[in-house]
């Protein structure tokens, strides 16, 4: 068996794809696959696969129409071999030994998940920025140890490890859709894990495009299905009376944020719809973290910080609570 499947989801990022497979490549872990999903990519990526796939047998490159990430990755999942399961976006790229570096600890540990920390990395020049998880920890847990755990940042799959058996035993998927996918897949994946760790070191590049269609546009609507699948997951499973307090939380935060990126035309359907399956205490809260935006207190006096609105770069002052906001 292969000790580790890397699966990528790809879609028109010539312009990135290079970087991120160059780093695939060098993995200073050998015993190791590359799952590549052409999502009906319309530029030269396919090209670009091929010719890594033709040059270095590790790499399996897939074809189908485009279908969003979340699907292409579910395809990944269905050929994938390896004991344990990464993902990489293909705008981003890895340090050379991180898959290494985690499954070696995923394996002394006999972990069912291991999390690294990752480094922001900026299109437009800006200075990278360093991010840890915020759910801290040297040692090995599971959520009942702390139930924040399972809505922590960060939610995306790209700077973890999955055992395998794990996602094939519990049928764990990624949501449909073109953004916010990945949360369903590791908040379910974060349920089931009896044993999870954080590991210190910076493995993960995230590139932050300067015009990401995806994360400014009508697809922010998508992560209202992924938080009402979240939401079903945690009543069927009889855990949502558990985890109220952190699931309302959870969905007010990024519910917020994804409003402000959507168009200003759209944004009035967006409130309607949540409110068909969010609790009135939920929908409460949501209301109140777009009027106030910030959840720390000092940042409610006074903060300048830059956000997206109708697709548009915007710098946010909030000064004793209100928020002023100036086209960049």
């Amino acid at each position: 068996m292969t000790r580790v499947s890397v699966i990528i989801p790809v879609y028109n990022v010539e312009k990135y794809l290079e970087k991120c497979l160059e780093s695939l490549k060098n993995q200073s872990l050998t015993d190791i696959e590359f799952i590549c999903i052409n999502d009906g990519s319309t530029d030269n990526s396919l090209a670009i696969l091929k010719r890594y796939a033709a040059k270095d047998k590790r790499f399996t490159v897939i074809s189908q129409e485009n279908q969003g990430q979340g699907i292409a990755r579910n395809k990944g999942l269905e050929l994938a071999r390896g004991e344990y399961i990464g993902f990489v976006d293909p705008d981003d790229w890895v340090e050379e030994n991180m898959f290494e570096t985690l499954y070696n600890k995923a394996k002394e540990l006999e972990l069912d998940i291991i999390e690294c920390n990752y480094i922001d990395e900026y299109e437009d020049n800006r200075p990278a920025s360093n991010w840890q998880t915020r759910f801290k920890t040297n040692k090995v847990f599971c959520w009942q140890n702390n139930k924040k755990y399972i809505f922590s940042h960060m939610l995306g799959a790209c700077n973890k490890l999955f055992k395998a058996d794990n996602i094939k035993k519990y049928k764990i998927r990624f949501a449909n859709g073109r953004y916010g996918e990945d949360q369903y897949f590791t908040i379910i994946a974060r349920l089931f894990a009896k044993r999870a760790l954080h590991c210190n070191n910076y493995l993960y590049h995230y590139l932050w495009r300067n015009n990401s269609s995806v994360r400014n546009s009508i697809y922010n609507f998508d992560i209202i299905y992924c938080i009402e699948k979240v939401k079903e997951f945690l009543i069927k499973e009889k855990l949502y009376c558990k985890l109220r307090n952190e699931f309302k939380k959870y969905s007010s935060s990024h519910l917020s944020e994804n409003y402000n990126r959507i168009p200003v035309e759209k944004q009035e359907e967006f409130k309607n719809y949540i409110k068909t399956y969010l609790s009135d205490s939920e929908y409460k809260l949501f209301i109140k973290r777009l009027t106030t935006k910030h959840s720390h207190f000092m940042e409610n006096l006074f903060s300048i910080k830059n956000d997206y609105s109708n697709g548009q770069k915007v710098k946010v002052i909030t000064l004793f609570g209100n928020n002023f906001r100036r086209a960049l």
